[in-house]
């Protein structure tokens, strides 16, 4: 171990962090971080608001130390109780700055870049009380359609308002908690929502197991009250839906990834024909002029999916034809 440990992601080997080495040593235990008690906190750090609107939504009037044990909230150790730090990130206190690695920090971007920020909102433990706010504030920032339901009009968010659930959720549920500096970020653009979480996938999956069903789970405590909450759906299948709801509205695929030491989830507020004509306006800027059969070479796209954009793009007035027949290009005006 003094020489280094490394762990194998897809096809490469990974230098493993201090942090990383932790958590398999925990794994190998089978010890989850989210179990381990704060033993400079106590029961008063835990709010009871919050935990009595839990216990009353499973269909109980009150709740025991015996009854936080259970749930793993509490932790008994020589007699007395202390609180888990699942416990905390779920029913502690507002006022526990220590805890402020455990929230969210949702960032509006105008653009579809890290450099104009619009506005910021940052949500704290209990992060049981949070998750509805948080996902209506995301939907805040987000492209609206409209749509018909009888004779009324209505207003969407372009993005299925599940998709937006899953991936925040999941973000939050499945995170390492034991990486104390980093916090869960969901930054929305122009163009996209991004929703990171600290910490790789768990155990044996893979980023290609993504979408098949198959789950693996960190934080066992923390996801099994999301469960009973109904914040969440059955384990594995709500990326498949997402993948499912996309296609259904002609988006652009979502993007689920590893970069470094966290998970990254990308959905798309563009249709696949919006992205499509972005990526001609970028070839035919990048060649000052370009034909339909180079176009459609270029992006592997069927000629007459490129003619359909090409005219589409015309008729905003983005693009302009020079020349007639076999000789017809493309370029900006």
């Amino acid at each position: 171990m003094e020489k280094g440990v490394y762990i194998r992601l897809g096809s490469t080997n990974r230098r493993a962090t201090p942090e990383m080495i932790s958590e398999l040593k925990r794994h190998g235990r089978g010890i989850a971080f989210e179990t381990e008690m704060d033993h400079s906190k106590g029961i008063n750090d835990l709010e009871d608001s919050s935990l009595s609107v839990f216990f009353k939504t499973i269909g109980q009037a009150g709740y025991t130390n015996e009854a936080l044990t259970k749930w793993r909230v509490l932790q008994k150790n020589n007699g007395d109780y202390f609180p888990t730090v699942a416990g905390l990130v779920l029913f502690g206190k507002r006022d526990l700055l220590d805890y402020d690695f455990a929230g969210v920090r949702l960032t509006r971007y105008q653009g579809t870049m890290l450099s104009n920020i619009s506005e910021s909102r940052e949500y704290g433990v209990p992060l049981v009380n949070n998750i509805e706010l948080i996902c209506s504030d995301v939907a805040t920032f987000l492209q609206k359609e409209s749509y018909l339901e009888g004779a009324r009009r209505l207003e969407r968010t372009v993005i299925p308002s599940f998709a937006i659930r899953e991936v925040v959720v999941n973000a939050i549920v499945h995170r390492d908690y034991s990486m104390l500096g980093s916090s869960v970020k969901i930054n929305v653009f122009d163009d996209r929502m991004e929703v990171i979480s600290p910490g790789v996938l768990f155990g044996n999956i893979d980023i290609s197991d993504i979408g098949t069903g198959l789950s693996e789970c960190r934080n066992r405590s923390i996801v099994r009250v999301f469960r009973r909450l109904n914040l969440m759906e059955e384990l594995g299948t709500g990326i498949a839906r997402i993948f499912e709801l996309s296609k259904e509205k002609r988006l652009k695929k979502p993007l689920f990834m590893e970069q470094g030491q966290f998970f990254k989830a990308v959905l798309f507020q563009r249709f696949e024909s919006e992205s499509n004509q972005d990526s001609i306006v970028d070839l035919i800027r990048k060649n000052g002029t370009s034909s339909a059969s180079d176009l459609a070479g270029q992006l592997d796209l069927h000629h007459n999916t490129i003619l359909k954009n090409l005219n589409q793009l015309m008729a905003i007035g983005k693009i302009r034809k020079v020349g007639s027949g076999k000789k017809t290009l493309y370029q900006l005006i």
